[in-house]
């Protein structure tokens, strides 16, 4: 089981995002993929290259670190964060190419940890839940979508004629 929201973000909206992320001092980036079976946090969450650099990177708790897992994929060479088993939170950036938005989404999953760290797992839920919560709270969410745009991004799409893409 788990937990969603579905929102459009242009790169302003991102990076005010990021900003508030940044400020809770309780969150890293972990990027995806890994090059390496050891974590590799990234500084930012700005896409690099739109279209070569992957939309999906993981949040994370500082302290749930050590309960990250990764697999690796020998086909190609490199390692994907386990969200099935590990306490994180997908986000899912918005494709952006300056006349199409695509639909971004933070997710987690509940009820992945052992019965012996059901607290552990509750103070995740927590903390992932208050992620979810803020998109809610500084998002305007759509009647007929209910999917929830940034400022920009619908500044974008009512003055400049900007496309969402929903899939």
């Amino acid at each position: 089981m788990g937990k969603q929201v579905n929102f459009y973000m242009l790169p302003e909206d991102q990076l005010a995002f990021e900003k508030w992320l940044k400020a809770r001092g309780d969150v890293c980036f972990l990027k995806q993929p890994q090059t390496t079976s050891e974590l590799e946090i990234a500084a930012t969450l700005v896409v690099s290259e739109m279209g070569k650099t992957w939309l999906d990177v993981y949040l994370a708790r500082p302290i749930d670190l050590e309960d990250v897992l990764v697999d690796f994929i020998p086909t190609q060479n490199y390692w994907l964060v386990d969200d099935s088993q590990s306490p994180v939170v997908e986000f899912g950036r918005c494709f952006y190419d300056g006349r199409v938005l695509g639909r971004g989404r933070l997710y987690f999953r509940t009820g992945f940890l052992s019965e012996d760290e059901v607290e552990k797992e509750l103070e995740f839920a927590k903390w992932a839940g208050k992620l979810l919560r803020w998109i809610r709270a500084h998002y305007e969410r759509d009647p007929k979508t209910g999917i929830y745009i940034a400022p920009h991004a619908k500044n974008w799409v009512l003055n400049e004629g900007g496309q969402l893409r929903i899939v």
